[in-house]
Parts: structure tokens; sequence; C-alpha cells
């Protein structure tokens, strides 16, 4: 998940406090794969850098989601998909820290 996202539903919260559940998950609803997320960062960072990435290796926890359901309700969801997120990432990181 974006960590602009996660911020945007923390805000919501503050500012509709007396609607949040009183229990409630905050996520995408699906999971990616370890090698999603590879793949997702390589698409974004093109660089003339070559990768290896050893495929024979554990690729992390077996599931990582979480239920969504409460969060639906209220009606919020992320607005940003892995790649989208990546790309604010790495726009940022671009624009703001690489000097």
């Amino acid at each position: 998940m974006y960590a602009g996202d996660l911020a945007d539903a923390i805000v919501r919260a503050i500012k509709e406090f007396e609607s949040l559940p009183p229990m409630m998950n905050v996520g995408l609803g699906y999971d990616y794969t370890i090698n999603e997320y590879y793949q997702a960062a390589a698409n974004v960072m093109v660089t003339p850098e070559v990768s290896s990435h050893d495929l024979g290796k554990p690729v992390g926890m077996a599931r990582k989601l979480v239920n969504v359901e409460r969060q639906q309700a209220w009606g919020w969801s992320a607005a940003h998909d892995l790649r989208a997120g990546i790309e604010e990432t790495y726009n940022y990181y671009l624009e703001e820290l690489q000097q």
C-alpha cells in the first residue's frame, strides 16, 4: 500500500471519527507477490544496470492480505495501485532527494 493512501485514510478517520467503525483494517484488499513488487519497481525505475533476481529463493510471507469489508462499507479505498505508488515514491526521490 502506498504510504500516501494510508495517510489519506488516517486523515479521513480523524475528520470523520464519528463514522469510523470500532475496528477496521486499512489495505488494498488484494495481495502482490514479492516477484510482482520486484517487476513493478523494475518497470518504474528503468535503469541501464543489470539486476539479478534469484527466483529459487523464498518469496516472503505466504499471505499479507487483510479483510477490507469494513473499510469498503465506510466508503474508503486506496487511490494508487502498486505501480502508481512506486512511481509516486520514485518521482519524489528523483525530484526532492537526489541532488
